[in-house]
């Protein structure tokens, strides 16, 4: 599939306009949902809200859209003021909005629904973005049938066509199937960034916030637990979430005491101060495995270029990169942990 901005300056002419969200707070009846989140999107950024289900990421979306009424905080798209007692309606605030199930118009053809909301836009204009991702020959195909990538990058250069200040994107590549799922990244990452347009993508797959975002922001229990670039995040993960989600480490209970940790596979030496209940993040690379009997091994797998043994203490598991050839199910260890690589929690 040709890029979906290689010709970009033939129709796109984005302003460059920021996003800002100032102490966003919402309920639903007595659950809150979010609680004073704060954030800046640039123009061309791609800010990434990752989160497990429940965490309030598409709230967040929603609030911004206009879809949900301010309840507590400030917004700004572009020029645009919106608080509590000062509000702009949905289609004046300049947002485009993707969905995971693409939220096509089922009784529409491709091409109107690209016409959809375009007042006094030609069709010249229309028949230059279907070109654009080779649907030219399926403007008067329903969305039924069309494959699932097909029906998303209709969905995208419908919103992407509205000339948005921001872009919404909320789970938008959760329904195409894995071999399309790159390419469609790659290119709605690239037609994002060359247009200016502040982005922000809401995702629970660790590896699309990965690849895709300049930054960011992880979202537990409807607050932002940390906000950096990707690389920030994966070397100096804050939170347990992030730690599990975007390290791949794995997590184990501990008590601090004395600048010691005391788990179920050995005691730690504590990088950290901390004292009482602990959370220990572990990396599959951070451990070894010694004579002992700390721990039984349960299983040894072939995975990421040698072993894994999987190794259980009471109720913990524990997961082991490994060269040795010799382990087997039944046997028992020892572990000893690489310190300078462990991150200690607070387990509150």
């Amino acid at each position: 599939m040709n890029s979906l901005y290689s010709h970009r300056q033939s129709f796109l002419t984005f302003p460059a306009m920021t996003i800002e969200i100032e102490s966003l707070s919402h309920a639903y009846g007595s659950q809150t949902i979010l609680r004073e989140v704060s954030l800046t999107v640039a123009p061309g950024e791609v800010l990434c809200v990752l989160g497990p289900s429940g965490s309030g990421k598409s709230t967040l979306l929603r609030l911004i859209a206009g879809l949900e009424p301010i309840q507590a905080g400030r917004l700004r798209i572009g020029d645009s003021e919106i608080t509590v007692s000062q509000t702009v309606p949905t289609e004046a605030r300049r947002v485009g909005l993707v969905f995971q199930d693409h939220a096509l118009f089922p009784h529409m053809t491709v091409a109107e629904n690209i016409r959809f909301g375009l007042k006094g836009r030609s069709e010249e204009r229309i028949n230059t973005l279907l070109a654009l991702v080779e649907l030219t020959h399926f403007q008067d195909r329903y969305p039924h049938t069309l494959s699932g990538g097909q029906q998303q990058r209709v969905a995208l250069i419908r919103a992407l066509a509205n000339d948005p200040i921001a872009m919404l994107l909320d789970e938008p590549f959760a329904n195409v199937d894995v071999a399309l799922r790159t390419a469609l990244r790659d290119d709605a990452l690239g037609a994002l960034r060359k247009t200016g347009t502040a982005t922000v993508l809401v995702t629970h797959d660790p590896a699309e916030a990965m690849l895709m975002a300049d930054r960011i922001a992880c979202l537990v229990d409807g607050r932002i637990v940390q906000l950096g670039t990707p690389e920030d995040l994966w070397r100096h993960p804050a939170h347990p979430f992030v730690s599990l989600s975007l390290t791949g480490a794995q997590l184990i209970s501990g008590t601090a005491m004395d600048g010691q940790v005391a788990t179920a596979f050995g005691t730690i030496n504590s990088p950290t101060p901390l004292s009482g209940e602990v959370i220990v993040s572990v990396r599959q690379s951070d451990a070894t495995i010694i004579p002992g009997e700390q721990a039984v091994i349960s299983d040894v797998r072939f995975g990421a270029g040698g072993n894994i043994a999987s190794l259980r203490s009471g109720n913990d598991r524990l997961l082991i990169e490994t060269d040795r050839t010799d382990l087997t199910t039944g046997m028992q260890v020892g572990v000893e942990f690489d310190t300078s690589s462990l991150k200690i929690f607070p387990a509150k």
